[in-house]
């Protein structure tokens, strides 16, 4: 198995985000991927990153996204917070659907206590340098 493979397999037991160094170390423990690695969880993190890039530069959406803190998760599951966040702010506000990104970049500070990260004005999680992150 390879190191994203099995990063895969331990999110969706967990199901739930885990920090890096965690995933790292059951990795090692369950003998799913074998390395000489002293320090398999930067190999993993460096793994995740390098996917995220290479994804990014072929227009291809993340697999994995790495939130601040080191804490991973899957791409598929930020999506479905996004669309309960909409589904609870189109509800609220009896607003459709497709009117909701208008209200969404205006408002800013529901997303930063869901995603738990920096929020531009335009709904983008940014980095403190400005560039955008998973």
């Amino acid at each position: 198995m390879k190191w994203l493979d099995a990063a895969e397999h331990i999110l969706r037991e967990a199901n739930t985000a885990v920090p890096y160094r965690e995933i790292g170390e059951a990795i090692v423990r369950r003998d799913l991927v074998r390395t000489r690695s002293k320090t398999p969880s930067i190999t993993l993190h460096a793994s995740i990153s390098l996917d995220v890039k290479r994804r990014q530069d072929q227009g291809l959406p993340p697999h994995f996204l790495i939130r601040p803190g080191g804490v991973v998760t899957l791409a598929e599951w930020e999506v479905a917070i996004w669309s309960r966040y909409w589904m609870r702010l189109t509800a609220a506000e009896n607003m459709p659907a497709e009117n909701c990104c208008a209200s969404f970049g205006a408002r800013g500070t529901g997303l930063r206590e869901l995603l738990g990260g920096a929020v531009h004005p335009d709904g983008i999680r940014r980095g403190r340098d400005g560039r955008i992150w998973g």
